[in-house]
């Protein structure tokens, strides 16, 4: 995988949504509870300089959700998962884990509070923290309920959020805005929002997100820095082009 300056690794995003894979036995030593009758409701192909490096498979629960994402190299062999665990739709509970390094993290809102765990390998500490909580807050994949729930007030205005930062065990306000639907590649994009630090310093500092949504309200684009990290713990600038199986 190839990588970039890790101190621009700012912001570790959410997916949600559609493909057409079918899951094999090849996730046998993943996780024991997975279906393997399972497909998965939306596929993520995260591309790096034109280049396919790994894709993302969701699978969602009885209630339609996205419960589960399996992160897989290009010979389908799964080499991370994400899992959600209750919480609401802008602010799920998630587990994260590497099982190449052993990077992990995780993010729960208990009443008022966020606990946020992080570990960059399996020879790091692991940290663990619990904050104030502010808002309006959002985690990890909470970032695309967040937008769609805010829809029309994003037509002509900027909004801000407190986003969980497991990495910096903090929290870092960001905001979005409606930008050029140019600015964001891909094909069926109706709108396109940019994500960015409200602090003009990390401003700077930061590399942005864009984000392209279909005329059904779905990502469809995602641009920016990945949540998947290399090997060597560096940070991953990719586009993500996600595909619905019921389309």
């Amino acid at each position: 995988m190839k990588k970039i300056n890790s101190s621009r690794s700012w912001l570790y995003p959410l997916l949600v949504f559609c493909t057409l894979f079918k899951v094999s036995g090849v996730f046998a030593h993943v996780d024991d509870q997975i279906n393997l009758e399972l497909s998965p409701v939306i596929i993520g192909e995260a591309y790096i300089d034109g280049e396919l490096d790994y894709r993302e498979w969701h699978f969602s629960n009885m209630k339609g959700g996205i419960e589960k994402v399996l992160y897989v190299d290009n010979s389908d062999t799964p080499f991370a998962e994400k899992v959600f665990d209750g919480g609401s739709d802008l602010t799920p509970g998630v587990v994260y884990r590497d099982f190449r390094s052993g990077h992990f993290y995780q993010a729960k809102f208990q009443t008022g509070s966020l606990l946020l765990g992080f570990q960059k390998n399996t020879d790091s500490e692991l940290q663990k923290t619990r904050i104030t909580s502010k808002q309006p807050l959002v985690i990890d994949a909470g970032f695309d309920a967040f937008i769609r729930s805010r829809w029309q007030l994003l037509e002509d205005s900027v909004q801000s959020f407190y986003y969980a930062f497991p990495s910096r065990q903090r929290l870092i306000e960001l905001r979005v805005k409606k930008v050029e639907v140019s600015q964001c590649q891909g094909q069926g994009i109706e709108r396109c929002y940019l994500v960015s630090p409200e602090s003009w310093l990390l401003r700077i500092l930061a590399e942005d997100l864009l984000l392209g949504y279909d005329d059904m309200k779905r990502l469809v684009v995602f641009s920016g820095i990945s949540n998947v990290v290399g090997v060597d713990g560096s940070a991953l600038r990719v586009d993500i082009f996600y595909r619905y199986v019921l389309d």
